[in-house]
């Protein structure tokens, strides 16, 4: 699996493809189609994360170092060499990334990320087939621009 290239076009939901347009998603700040790749328990506060970095925070490259497959190939262990840099720093920083991807219903989703200046938790006291499939529990949409939404009530909360 290669890194960040030119002509990038990942093919159908392998993991490869997968992998990699998640990857320039976050290089290029499509952080909603990033986010839409993370476990449904953990997607909301992934895209939150993103956009709290996404002022500042570019991935300049990244690589695949390596693969390992596990559990009949429905999960697999993943390390990436992630460039990227602050713009409140001047400096360049490299971080080696462990994320574990899983496969659900012939999609990849990422169940755990370890490293850099992201994270997903790893639920391992659960059974990561009963989490909420990507079907089942997407992340929330961003109202249109000028849409009218309800706010919360001041008293409840809700």
């Amino acid at each position: 699996m290669g890194g960040c290239q030119s002509g990038l076009q990942p093919k159908g939901d392998d993991l490869h493809g997968v992998v990699k347009r998640f990857h320039h998603n976050l290089r290029w700040k499509y952080n909603e189609d990033a986010a839409s790749r993370v476990a449904p328990a953990h997607s909301a506060d992934f895209r939150d994360s993103l956009e709290d970095l996404s002022k500042d925070w570019n991935v300049t490259a990244w690589d695949v170092r390596k693969v390992e497959m596990e559990n009949e190939g429905k999960r697999a262990k993943i390390r990436v060499h992630l460039t990227h840099y602050s713009l409140t720093s001047p400096v360049v920083q490299e971080d080696k990334i462990h994320e574990v991807w899983e496969l659900f219903d012939d999609q990849w989703i990422l169940t755990s990320w370890e490293g850099g200046p992201l994270k997903v938790p790893a639920d391992e006291e659960s059974d990561p087939g009963q989490q909420a499939k990507p079907s089942e529990e997407a992340p929330p949409k961003k109202p249109a621009e000028g849409a009218v939404r309800d706010l919360p009530d001041a008293r409840t909360g809700d």
